[in-house]
């Protein structure tokens, strides 16, 4: 078995593709991340580190909900939370497109004042501008 291959046995096996056909978005290393983050609240002085690491989140595809944020990043969800909602109803720049009612997860994606704001200082490619955000 080539390391390609599941080790997955009987009818339900799948069919490995090549690692290279897999798209993955380009995820910055750590420390370049963290010199990201601090660009952009140079750049945007209302936003603060966690305000700026939460739309990096976004704009990279690191993490697309605030649990995966706050685990990932070893952060108290409910300070992840506060952001996202400071991000939304305050800046406009994320979109919460689902929340689960009982964890509070919010699932989030970057409005298109957001893609902009980051195209404009050069931190994600220009945005295609869309009804929905």
């Amino acid at each position: 078995m080539s390391a390609l291959e599941p080790s997955v046995t009987g009818p339900a096996r799948v069919e490995a593709c090549p690692v290279e056909a897999v798209a993955a978005p380009a995820v910055p290393d750590p420390d370049s991340l963290m010199e990201d983050v601090a660009f952009l609240v140079d750049r945007e002085p209302q936003l603060s580190p966690l305000d700026a690491g939460v739309l990096l989140a976004l704009a990279y595809g690191i993490a697309r909900d605030t649990r995966a944020f706050a685990r990932l990043f070893g952060i108290a969800h409910a300070l992840v939370l506060r952001a996202a909602s400071d991000l939304e109803d305050g800046l406009g720049l994320v979109v919460v497109e689902q929340r689960q009612e009982r964890s509070m997860r919010s699932h989030l994606r970057l409005s298109d004042l957001g893609r902009h704001m980051l195209a404009q200082i050069g931190l994600m490619d220009a945005p295609t501008l869309s009804k929905a955000g």
